[in-house]
């Protein structure tokens, strides 16, 4: 697992720019609302992780990298579908946690308890999404993988607690004002880009061990007769 960790970090660190663009236009989106420049900036978002993630799986592969146009072409349309229907799971869970009668820092904290369940949970998703070209089905695949091979998991575990801890902390510092008002947007970028960096780490571990790990579940889960890239 230090080996598949080690992996992962050059991976990432080699294409840290990519993890800067994401965490800035996640932070762009999170600020303007719903219009078109945030679809925009969404949109945006999904290309560049889509552009990335599938370069990650190629190295990974030790197979060339068709390029920008063929993995957006190959990967785009899946990845937004998975994209959609977990962020809609998550607002979707957030609205029940807010309609419960609780103080607004406790509703908070659950929130983003919830938001690094599922990224724990669905930690090799979009990898499946990437290596088998699949949508919906590598939701239920993706969490029955990682129910089967848990003791590869540890490292991910790890990440998923680190995301929560950052966001936690953020909103902590937020919520008591220990941030000034005037530097909250270059916070939130900085808190960001550092989630950002969390969630690549886990793909692309979550991938390492999708495609280098021995063991055979995830021809076990249903994706095995979904083509594989």
């Amino acid at each position: 697992m230090n080996n598949t960790f080690s992996q992962s970090l050059k991976l990432v660190n080699t294409n840290i720019l990519f993890v800067l663009v994401v965490g800035v236009l996640s932070t762009q989106y999170l600020f303007i609302g719903i219009s078109d420049a945030f679809w925009v900036a969404f949109v945006l978002s999904i290309c560049v992780e889509v552009i990335i993630f599938s370069k990650f799986i190629s190295i990974i592969k030790n197979t060339p990298y068709d390029g920008y146009v063929s993995a957006l072409k190959s990967n785009l349309f899946n990845f937004i579908v998975v994209t959609i229907v977990l962020s809609g799971l998550i607002i979707l869970l957030a609205k029940l946690i807010n309609n419960v009668p609780l103080d607004t820092q406790y509703t908070i904290t659950i929130n983003i308890g919830i938001q690094a369940l599922i990224v724990l949970l669905t930690a090799y998703v979009f990898p499946i999404v990437l290596i088998k070209h699949v949508n919906l089905l590598a939701i239920p695949t993706g969490i029955i993988y990682l129910a089967n091979n848990i003791k590869y998991s540890h490292m991910i575990i790890i990440l998923a607690v680190s995301f929560f801890l950052i966001e936690f902390i953020a909103i902590l510092l937020m919520f008591n004002s220990l941030i000034d008002m005037s530097l909250i947007l270059y916070f939130s970028v900085i808190v960001n880009i550092s989630t950002t960096y969390i969630l690549f780490l886990i793909f692309s571990t979550a991938s390492i061990i999708l495609l280098k790990e021995p063991n055979k579940s995830l021809n076990q889960t249903g994706a095995q007769n979904a083509p594989s890239g």
